[in-house]
């Protein structure tokens, strides 16, 4: 035997990966019933939730919220602009939304007390269209939900449920309840005698409330306008209008209120601030009047002048008097230098003196050196006159000495006198700018107080004004309504849902069904898990005991001869043309159909005129193949030759009448020992033997997942058929294969697929042989007896195991949903 890697050059490609549409669709129509179940169950109950939802209505209202001051106006363009609104939307949307307001509301329209009509299935809120009216008298335990569920009312009165049991009543008296005390009033004039249950539901305010806020939505119109939209979901449409209308009335009338009340705080406020401003502005006026008091002046400008007038003159005065004192001086010095008679010279006019004694002394004494000067000219210096003149000149000049150091003295006493004056008015003047800062300190915060004194006036007036006439910020821009269509349910939308989940359930239950299988169903299932070559696949057939290749063209013997093509690119090349051919037919586990490929392989290679010996090797089953062709009952088998019992092989076999080429061997009797006798020396000589008297030999072997007698055989054989069963092989044995054929127990392998179902559910889907043959042909039941007959006994049904006991009885028509449900 030669061990040579196996010629794939003329088997097809495995398409791994390949989709077919077609496929998909004929998989998933085998599951029409279910499609169809689902749809009736998901539309049905669609349907009746449409049917038996209360429908819930939507009410809106809009409502313009002004800035209420002219601080918005003053940036407008940058407004348009940015979109930047001049009040704060989302502090106005949260206030709507507070809990106080929500109370108010309740309690205004009464929204705290629930009119229902009941049903059989559900409760109508009866709201405006309830025939009486529900007035408390006294709670006992305002925190509590009062339920009264009247059992029926006429035009006198009706009778309340209870837990003691049924109590009548009258319109207009006062019932007593649980501790809650309550009168019944008739709105209708006439109420017809009814005896269909009618509830009255009273809630606590902060529990309505609640439901109110939750129920309602507040949201801006758009991003660049100060318009809200209230919204609220109920189920009566008039309710809802009436309870948005309210809540808008209530929010301007807060508005107004708290505009009200801020202004009256405001006016109070300012009253108080009035007084404190007012006191200090009498004790700033106060203190200028004492500033004015205290001193000669008003002001301190009239002093400052005064000093300053005082300041310069004594300047003045004292620079004269240093003036007159130095002419003084000069004068006498000149007098007592003018000794001589002959150098006199008259005092110049330019010395100026204030005092007329003195001034009279000069001018005499300049007329005396005047006529002197003249009587020398005329005369000699010895005469008379001249000499009186002398005398007179001697004379004025003590006189003005005399006068002048005289004069002098009172110059300087009145020169100290104007210095001191001077340095007072000095002294006063620096003491000015203290005063001046002191003043101007007081006359700033009179000011000042002055200011603000008027200006809270002025606010005070404006507020009292705008207190008269005040406006809300917040208007109605119109009145609440509500779309005739609800909200809830949708019944569009629920349709279409219930369709999508009724067509995506049953492909999730599949596609979960796909998931979970662990068998192999596809031929993508062979190909990414294992590359051992797909050899042929064999298509499911009724008797497993029936050669269906002898003289027949059905999908099935077109099948074998495919795979009897096939064998020439799996034999490996024989070196000697005289030895048959041998093919090991195994699998992982029995129940796979080795018995019929091997029986079928041996049988269209007999019929191409050459000789074919199949061996029943599985030692350990007594029952060989049960074939109605063979003419004679030989008991002896495998067995009798390995154990010594017959030395000559060709007393072993039995053969077909149709089929002469064919000659099989059965085991003969179970042996003690089967592993023992396989691999004995008597093993060597039956294959001799059967290599040299024939051209094919087919071992139907042991499943080489359960005994080792396959592996022993390998070293007489060529290559091997691995049975792969559709529906029935587990996943994961292939890799069981595949470490076989790496750790080289089997070699030269090839699968073979048994039991192929083309369509359907469990569909064989993917490229291959028997796919072809199964949409070229029409005729042919096909292939192999693994199952049951369903549909009356008119169809087999592929998915019954014949390993597993007692699923169904022959002849019995099965349900489409045991089908389905059905392992």
């Amino acid at each position: 035997m030669q061990n040579n890697t196996i010629n794939m050059q003329a088997l097809p490609k495995d398409e791994k990966a390949k989709f077919s549409l077609r496929e998909v669709i004929v998989k998933y129509l085998s599951y029409l019933p279910l499609f169809i179940l689902s749809l009736v169950i998901f539309l049905g109950t669609a349907l009746m939730y449409i049917r038996y939802k209360v429908p819930i209505y939507r009410a809106s209202v809009q409502m313009l919220v002004n800035s209420g001051s002219n601080q918005a106006q003053q940036d407008l363009i940058n407004q348009a602009v940015s979109g930047v609104r001049s009040i704060n939307l989302e502090n106005e949307m949260q206030l709507i939304r507070s809990r106080k307001l929500l109370e108010r509301v309740v309690e205004k329209g009464v929204f705290n007390i629930y009119y229902a009509k009941e049903g059989n299935i559900k409760t109508y809120d009866a709201y405006t269209a309830s025939p009486i009216e529900f007035i408390p008298l006294n709670i006992q335990d305002s925190s509590k939900v009062f339920n009264i569920r009247f059992a029926s009312m006429d035009d006198k009165g009706g009778k309340i449920e209870t837990t003691k049991g049924l109590i009548n009543y009258k319109w207009n008296d006062s019932i007593q309840l649980n501790n809650f005390s309550f009168r019944i009033i008739k709105k209708d004039r006439f109420i017809t005698a009814n005896t269909d249950p009618f509830v009255i539901k009273w809630l606590p305010v902060k529990y309505a409330a609640a439901q109110l806020q939750g129920a309602l939505s507040v949201s801006t119109l758009s991003s660049k306008t100060s318009i809200l939209m209230l919204s609220i979901v109920g189920e009566n449409r008039k309710k809802g209008e009436d309870i948005l209308n309210t809540l808008v009335g209530e929010i301007i009338n807060s508005d107004v209120e708290l505009k009200k009340e801020t202004s009256v705080n405001t006016i109070n406020f300012i009253d108080g601030r009035l007084n404190m401003v007012g006191k200090d502005l009498g004790d700033l006026e106060g203190a200028v009047r004492d500033f004015k008091k205290d001193g000669r002046f008003f002001d301190v400008l009239g002093e400052y002048t005064y000093y300053q007038g005082r300041l310069l003159k004594s300047e003045d005065i004292v620079e004269g008097l240093n003036v007159e004192i130095g002419v003084l001086d000069i004068i006498s010095d000149y007098v007592k230098n003018n000794k001589s008679f002959n150098k006199s010279k008259v005092i110049p006019s330019t010395f100026e003196i204030s005092d007329a004694t003195f001034s009279n002394l000069i001018r005499e004494y300049n007329q005396l050196l005047i006529q002197y000067e003249k009587a020398l000219n005329v005369t000699v210096r010895e005469n008379n006159t001249v000499a009186e003149i002398e005398t007179q000149i001697t004379q004025i000049k003590a006189s003005i000495l005399e006068a002048a150091a005289s004069l002098k003295n009172i110059k300087k006493e009145k020169l100290k006198t104007f210095e001191d004056r001077f340095n007072t008015a000095l002294g006063s003047l620096s003491t000015l700018p203290e005063k001046e800062k002191f003043y101007q300190d007081i006359a700033r915060q009179k000011q000042i107080k002055e200011k603000l004194y008027l200006y809270l006036l002025q606010k005070r007036e404006e507020t009292a004004i705008s207190s008269i006439s005040t406006k809300s910020n917040y208007q109605e821009m119109d009145g609440a309504g509500s779309s005739s269509v609800p909200v809830e349910p949708k019944a569009g939308q629920i349709k279409v849902f219930a369709l999508i989940l009724g067509l995506l359930f049953p492909i999730a239950f599949i596609y979960l069904i796909d998931v979970l299988n662990d068998k192999i169903t596809t031929r993508q299932d062979i190909a990414t898990r294992t590359d051992i070559p797909i050899a042929g696949e064999i298509s499911h057939v009724d008797n497993s005991d029936t050669l269906v290749v002898e003289n027949s063209r059905n999908i099935v013997a077109e099948q074998f001869r495919i795979l009897r093509s096939n064998l020439q690119f799996i034999l490996p090349k024989n070196e000697n043309d005289q030895l048959a051919s041998t093919f090991l037919v195994t699998s992982s586990i029995s129940g796979e159909g080795k018995s019929f490929i091997s029986l079928n392989l041996a049988a269209v290679l007999s019929l191409t005129g050459k000789k074919v010996a199949l061996l029943e090797f599985d030692l350990r089953k007594l029952k060989g193949i049960n074939i109605k062709e063979i003419e004679d009952n030989n008991d002896r088998g495998i067995t009798n030759y390995l154990i010594g019992q017959a030395n000559d092989p060709a007393t072993l076999y039995k053969t077909l009448s149709k089929n002469p080429n064919l000659h099989v061997y059965n085991t003969g009797p179970i042996p003690p020992n089967p592993a023992e006798l396989i691999i004995g020396s008597r093993m060597e000589s039956f294959f001799q033997y059967l290599k040299t008297h024939y051209d094919y030999i087919v071992v139907d072997s042991a499943p080489v997942g359960l005994v080792s007698d396959s592996f022993a055989l390998m070293k007489h054989v060529d290559a091997v058929m691995y049975i792969v069963r559709q529906r029935y092989t587990f996943k994961k044995q292939l890799e069981f294969i595949n470490d076989l054929k790496r750790e080289g127990k089997l070699t030269n392998m090839a699968i073979v697929v048994n039991d192929v179902n083309l369509a359907g559910r469990y569909g064989y889907y993917g490229y291959g042989y028997g796919y072809g043959y199964g949409y070229m042909y029409k005729y042919g039941q096909g292939g192999y007896g693994y199952g049951r007959y369903i549909y009356g006994g008119k169809k087999k049904d592929p998915y019954f195991d014949a390993n597993k006991k007692g699923y169904f009885d022959d002849q019995v028509k099965m349900s489409w949903w045991q089908r389905i449900f059905r392992k």
